[in-house]
């Protein structure tokens, strides 16, 4: 978290889309994510989020048509000046004006993620389908479909982390911390991946080191 400089440069932290659901139904991580956006208030941090975030999967079964919900939910849970990190250009879950067209060093580090936080699941939706007996049409209602789409939301959201040069990735999703995938998405370049609590103890420490 230093800069070109070697002064210290304010600390960039990734909230997943399960820290914005903590904040909407006041979810197990909702104070400290709070905590978190109080520390944002005074410049102890910058907070971010994925764009592919508004790809995920509502409350009422259902996925958004456009992006304004996105950026509703995001000023209603109190993320109103967080950065929201541009996705790749997936047709069927990117939104026009959030999204990146994909190169070849783009497509190896979502391949990299993959295949760390889902092993078992084909990483081209094609293949995915080919493997399952599914239409490509991306009939998203379906359990299969949406099974896939879970799993390339949560690559893409550390994707965004890491391609924006995020320096702790927040997450309440058990996936990212498990012993056998951590270390290896945090040699990818993900900095540190926290949960809430984590992160704001992380925040306070390097505060206090300062004064």
């Amino acid at each position: 978290m230093n800069n070109v400089n070697g002064t210290r440069a304010v600390p960039r932290i990734t909230l997943d889309h399960n820290c914005i659901i903590a904040l909407e139904e006041q979810r197990d991580g909702a104070d400290a994510l709070r905590e978190l956006i109080s520390l944002t208030e005074g410049g102890g941090c910058r907070l971010c989020v994925a764009a592919i975030g508004a790809s995920e999967l509502l409350r009422d079964g259902t996925y958004a048509e456009t992006f304004t919900g996105f950026q509703n939910k995001l000023t209603a849970v109190g993320l109103s000046n967080a950065e929201i990190l541009s996705s790749p250009a997936y047709i069927g879950l990117a939104f026009l004006g959030r999204a990146l067209f994909v190169g070849d060093s783009m497509l190896d580090l979502e391949r990299r993620i993959h295949d760390i936080l889902f092993p078992s699941i084909e990483l081209d939706f094609a293949a995915y389908c080919a493997a399952h007996s599914l239409e490509t049409d991306r009939d998203w209602e379906t359990a299969k479909v949406k099974k896939w789409r879970n799993a390339k939301c949560d690559t893409l959201a550390l994707w965004c982390h890491v391609w924006h040069h995020g320096d702790i990735f927040v997450t309440t999703d058990e996936n990212f911390h498990k012993v056998s995938k951590k270390p290896k998405l945090i040699a990818l370049g993900a900095g540190n991946i926290l949960c809430p609590n984590e992160a704001v103890r992380t925040l306070n420490t390097c505060r206090i080191a300062l004064l």
